[in-house]
């Protein structure tokens, strides 16, 4: 029979938490990028608003609130 003590035991569950951690700092990573990604492109908005000119029907307004 093999007998296996306690540091080996140990020693494995550790390699499997790090292994996790490793995982989990790998995908907040990533998605810490695509958060960054999404946080600097510009929002476009266009509306239609009824124009002060008198000859005019509507004006195009295009702007950038973000």
């Amino acid at each position: 029979m093999m007998s296996v003590d306690f540091s080996q035991i140990m020693n494995i569950i550790l390699a499997i938490f790090a292994f996790g951690t490793l995982i989990t700092a790998i995908l907040t990573f990533r998605q810490t990028k695509e958060f960054e990604k999404q946080r600097i492109r510009p929002m476009m908005q266009a509306h239609l608003r009824m124009a002060e000119d008198p000859f005019s029907c509507a004006e195009l307004v295009i702007s950038n609130p973000g």
